[in-house]
């Protein structure tokens, strides 16, 4: 009987231990990269709904809307490429005041929808805007500034609603309704984002506050009773426009609970 190599059994011992240990390290590296490409896919992915917030503020159109909702009363900032839509206007009103024997009050008549256009529709209530304790120059029909305009809640109600008002084309009207348009297709592609899991809606810091007031907005609330829709309350002022071309949007509005709440303070 031979006698036994054990300089080559240890030499394969510590073959097979140094193969074990580089697996050991090989597994440990994988799952440390794993690791890392998490936390850095997660933080892409809150970066990039960072930034769709930031457009909230940053975006003429939605920082309109945003301060809209928010706002009971005062100067909203006319987005720069509608500015023109203000400025001919008020060239019309001024070249017809010096030709035009019609009283000037004629052309803030109370308006009201007409039903050829949404039989389904609501009747408008009369804007009485003229007279009311919140009224201003910037309320009536004149238009005196081409690069802002009085929030007008009243205005902004009948803007959004799913068919044309009789006054579709003054310019406030027309700014509300491209701008809520463009609220819309945002909160659209948020929810597209959402589905394709390139957002968590839990890093939608401060997008839920708008929502809600979307879903409910408190300052029409406020307007006295002559000046809202006629049977319209306030869960239904966006919710008719949104639902038929932004359903998408308005999927968002209805599951905002999935969204961080705003941190509250004593």
């Amino acid at each position: 009987m031979g006698e036994f190599d054990w300089a080559a059994l240890a030499g394969g011992a510590l073959q097979a231990a140094a193969i074990g240990a580089g697996l050991i390290f090989a597994g440990r590296q994988v799952r440390i990269s794993a690791e890392e490409n998490k936390d850095a896919e997660r933080w892409r992915r809150t970066k990039f709904a960072a930034s769709l917030m930031e457009r909230l503020s940053k975006d003429e159109e939605l920082a309109l809307c945003a301060r809209a909702l928010d706002w009971g009363v005062g100067p909203l900032i006319v987005p720069t490429k509608y500015r023109v839509l203000f400025s001919e206007k008020r060239n019309k009103q001024t070249g017809a005041a010096a030709t035009s024997p019609l009283p000037s009050s004629l052309d803030t008549a109370p308006v009201r929808e007409p039903q050829s256009l949404n039989s389904n529709a609501a009747t408008i209530a009369p804007d009485a805007d003229h007279g009311d304790s919140d009224s201003s120059a910037g309320d009536s029909g004149s238009i005196e500034s081409d690069t802002q305009f009085t929030h007008n809640w009243a205005m902004l109600a009948r803007s959004v609603r799913p068919g044309l008002d009789q006054n579709w084309d003054d310019p406030r009207m027309l700014v509300y309704r491209y701008c809520f348009d463009s609220l819309g297709g945002f909160l659209e592609t948020i929810q597209r984002y959402i589905d394709a899991g390139n957002v968590d809606p839990a890093h939608l810091f401060g997008l839920r506050y708008y929502l809600e007031l979307l879903a409910a907005p408190i300052y029409y609330d406020t307007l006295p009773e002559e000046r809202r829709l006629a049977g319209v309350k306030s869960e239904e002022v966006f919710r008719p426009f949104m639902k038929k071309y932004y359903p998408d949007g308005w999927y968002l509005v209805e599951h905002r609970d999935r969204l961080p709440r705003a941190r509250q303070y004593d």
